[in-house]
């Protein structure tokens, strides 16, 4: 039997992907304030190529150079070393977030993709730890992800019955109306 080429791969796991750029489009508010806050990286291009997969797995947009939007991202990227801050730590996260969802895309990896899960829920530990917060598992951010994780996969398991442009839409839209990133800062 013929092994599925790279792009067959990903065309039939448009949804796991799809579930993952929703993940990586929660964390980008964390990426989002440490731009704010310190004049680093770059929002507007982070958002640019975090919307380029989302075309893609619509199935708008097959002739993404997805190499190009990595070479990208590195050069927005921040690198810790260079700032004294805790926030350039979830910012970093939310890129290598957004650089596994790239490279899923341009060679599928299941590896790669559950990485996402791992990080977002890695994050907000992390966040914890900095503020000294000893809730454990039932600390509200982590029920928050939780739930979020459980209505992300709602919205994949229904794709059967709607379009990709109406399941990617859908996941979009559950992002906005949590209106927070995942270590709660305001999106």
């Amino acid at each position: 039997m013929k092994k599925p080429s790279n792009t067959e791969q990903i065309e039939s796991q448009w949804q796991e992907i799809a579930f993952s750029a929703a993940l990586v489009m929660r964390m980008a508010g964390n990426y989002d304030l440490f731009c704010e806050l310190t004049g680093g990286g770059d929002s507007a291009v982070f958002r640019n190529i975090l919307n380029l997969v989302w075309e893609s797995v619509a199935g708008q947009n097959q002739r993404i150079d997805f190499l190009k939007q990595q070479e990208k991202l590195e050069l927005i990227t921040p690198d810790p070393e260079d700032f004294d801050m805790y926030g350039v730590w979830p910012a970093l996260d939310a890129s290598v977030a957004l650089s596994a969802l790239l490279s899923v895309c341009e060679r599928w990896d299941q590896a790669e993709l559950d990485s996402i899960v791992t990080l977002s829920s890695s994050t907000i530990e992390s966040y914890l730890a900095a503020i000294g917060d000893e809730e454990g598992d039932r600390h509200p951010l982590l029920l928050a992800e939780q739930a979020c994780v459980q209505q992300l996969n709602g919205i994949v398991q229904q794709s059967g019955s709607l379009s990709r442009p109406k399941v990617v839409a859908a996941l979009k839209e559950a992002i906005k109306a949590l209106g927070v990133s995942n270590i709660g800062l305001e999106a």
